[in-house]
């Protein structure tokens, strides 16, 4: 290609390149502003390589679409080539791309490499638009138009397809959605269902324990409870229901005299006959759950529901039974509520897993209602669940040190109780989870401590332990933690923190951890690359670093650097900018042993960038130990921070 010329490649069209004369617009919103200020202040450059070539045309070997043969016509093509910079200039100004501030810079040092003035940028000057008829063959032209036209038509009905395929995409993800939603729904119409199935089995299985009397008063005493609510809702007081009677005048007494003698005193009436039922609430728990037993005391000869008195509720196994608690009738109605201090009482000493029988005995009151034993109904106790956290003291280890493990075991809601049993701790080793120790859970104990010593011949890397609970009582099940990962070995960390007080600027913050003993470090670098601009506009505005003083001492200055880096990066198909640090090797070695502080990054941004904007790439980092070979440490990164190692696109 030849200077004021362009080529577009149709990959669509086997990769047909159409080559002509540049279009200004097309390369001021093609071409980033960084490129085309680099571009454009190198006019002094260009026009001496442009001036070049066209003195040594017939010299030329490349092929072109030019013909450039005539005079006249070289004239013309000479004439496109000398303004094409001003036209790039005047468009970029036109459109906006670049500002007042940015065309002047550009101009000036344009006056500063161009003396004559009549090759320095003008804006005022009018200049002839670009000849784009200029050496170029009519029919030649008519034949790349027709393609062109083709290429355009084919993009748009690629476009157009690819349309019609996300629409179709996502007509059939909305189809997907709304079929895995009506599944739900009819799934969870079908738990609920299943759980009013369930209910009704038990009521029924509960009525069928019951003679024919004790079933009809059971199921007056809920119409009666059904009454009541009704009433209560309509705000009618219980002293008006039908059942209170009315208020009747009494007939007056006949004076006793002897014609009159008093009737005798009438006898002693028996007491009213009851029916108890009991019902638990729920009927099937696991061990340590809360529940509730419901005794309802009905009368046998009418729907006068007994208040007074007190009913005993008990509990009764395969081999024992025993009384757990009492509660006072009110209204017919009598509960006890087994919580967990109940559990943890003396009262359900003997209850564990299994089924058992409970009922309720009502004392009943005298000379009004006599006493009763309900039917038995059932309650069925499983075991509880567990969960195991393990928690490691520290993040690494080295070879050698040792790692304290804490492993805390609960039971899991609704259940209670206190887990005993035996706590073992595992790592994993080839794959297979290797047991490394075991404590025992005692009662009353819920936590339990083991110390693991890391093998001087341990590999480096993340190892990774859990801890099992094997229960012992009977009571709960068996659980396992998630795993713990503790790292053997160097570690670096890289992680970006805000700034404090200042929205627009990160730290880039290099932590170590186990550099100690023969893994002192005596020298270090670290290559970032990141996806913001250092040029116009600027999204950084300013870079400093800071190592640890603390830890080098105050008076090393020397032995640290940070910079900048530039590079063509292969994977992104453009330059990239980055920040590096490097210490350079000294004579003593620095030891950091618990995550220390080593150095970092200040970087300020533009005031239309945030911390979340910026991502930044781990690309090259080497440390020494003081033989000067490579320490291999495992790298930790924070969010924002990605590990490329293969992706460096610096020079090292």
């Amino acid at each position: 290609m030849l200077p004021s010329q362009q080529a577009t490649i149709y990959p669509w069209l086997d990769n047909w390149t159409d080559d002509g004369y540049i279009d200004p617009e097309d390369i001021t919103v093609s071409v980033s502003n960084a490129v085309l200020a680099k571009m454009l202040k190198n006019k002094a450059l260009i026009d001496e390589e442009n001036r070049e070539l066209l003195d040594n045309l017939d010299e030329l070997d490349e092929e072109t679409v030019l013909n450039l043969i005539e005079e006249e016509i070289l004239a013309r093509y000479r004439a496109a080539v000398e303004n094409s910079l001003t036209q790039i200039l005047k468009a970029a100004a036109q459109s906006g791309r670049l500002d007042d501030v940015m065309l002047e810079d550009i101009m000036e040092a344009v006056k500063q490499t161009i003396k004559e003035e009549n090759r320095q940028y003008d804006l005022d000057r009018d200049i002839p638009p670009i000849d784009r008829t200029a050496g170029i063959d009519p029919e030649v032209e008519e034949q790349r138009r027709q393609k062109r036209e083709q290429a355009e038509r084919e993009r748009e009905e690629r476009a157009r397809e690819k349309e019609d395929k996300t629409a179709l995409l996502k007509e059939k993800e909305e189809d997907i959605q709304q079929r895995l939603e009506e599944k739900k729904r009819e799934q969870e119409e079908a738990n609920r269902r299943a759980e009013e199935e369930k209910q009704n089995k038990a009521k029924e299985e509960y009525r069928r324990q019951l003679d024919e009397e004790q079933r009809n008063l059971l199921d007056e005493k809920a119409k009666q409870r059904e009454d009541e609510k009704m009433r209560m809702d309509k705000g009618i007081p219980a002293s008006h229901s039908p059942s209170s009677g009315t208020n009747q005048p009494e007939e007056p007494t006949a004076p006793s005299t002897p014609e009159n003698p008093p009737t005798p005193s009438t006898p002693p009436v028996s007491p009213v006959a009851t029916l108890t039922t009991v019902i638990p609430d729920p009927a099937n728990i696991v061990y340590g759950q809360p529940f509730t037993l419901e005794a309802l005391v009905t009368a046998a000869n009418s729907q006068t529901v007994p208040d007074g008195g007190t009913v005993e509720f008990k509990i009764e196994s395969e081999h024992d039974s025993f009384v757990i608690g009492s509660g006072a009738i009110t209204n017919g109605e009598a509960r006890l509520t087994v919580d967990e201090d109940m559990w943890a009482g003396s009262a359900m000493a003997g209850v564990g897993i299994g089924e058992y029988t409970v009922s309720a005995t009502y004392a009943g009151v005298p000379q009004q209602f006599a006493g009763s034993t309900s039917a038995g109904a059932i309650l069925t106790v499983v075991k509880a669940n567990t969960e195991v956290q393990l928690a490691a003291n520290t993040e690494t280890a080295e070879p050698g040190g040792t790692v304290t493990f804490e492993a805390n075991v609960a039971v899991k809601a609704p259940g209670g109780g206190k887990p005993e049993g035996t706590v073992r701790f595992y790592q994993l080793v080839d794959d297979l989870w290797q047991p490394i120790g075991e404590k025992s859970l005692e009662a009353g104990m819920q936590t339990v401590t083991f110390d693991r010593t890391i093998p001087l011949d341990e590999e480096w890397g993340p190892a990774l332990y859990k801890a099992k609970f094997v229960s012992e009582n009977g009571l709960h099940n068996d659980s396992e933690s998630e795993e713990q990962e503790v790292i053997i070995g160097p570690v670096v960390y890289i992680t970006k923190v805000p700034v404090a007080d200042s929205p627009n600027s990160f730290e880039i913050r290099i932590d170590l951890a186990n550099f100690t003993v023969s893994n002192a470090v005596y020298g270090a670098k670290f290559y970032f690359r990141h996806n913001l601009s250092t040029y116009e506009p600027n999204e950084i505005q300013d870079f400093s670093g800071e190592y640890n003083s603390g830890k080098f001492g105050i008076d090393h200055d020397d032995e640290h650097y940070f910079g900048s880096l530039e590079g063509y990066d292969p994977e992104l198909e453009r330059q990239v900018w980055g920040l590096k640090y490097e210490f350079s090797p000294s004579g003593n070695g620095v030891k950091f042993s618990e995550k220390e502080y080593m150095a970092k990054i200040v970087v300020h941004m533009s005031p239309g960038k945030s911390f979340d904007d910026a991502i930044i790439d781990l690309v090259y980092f080497q440390i020494q130990d003081a033989e000067g070979n490579p320490i291999v440490p495992v790298v930790r990164t924070g969010p924002g921070v990605n590990v490329k190692l293969d992706k460096n696109p610096f020079i090292v």
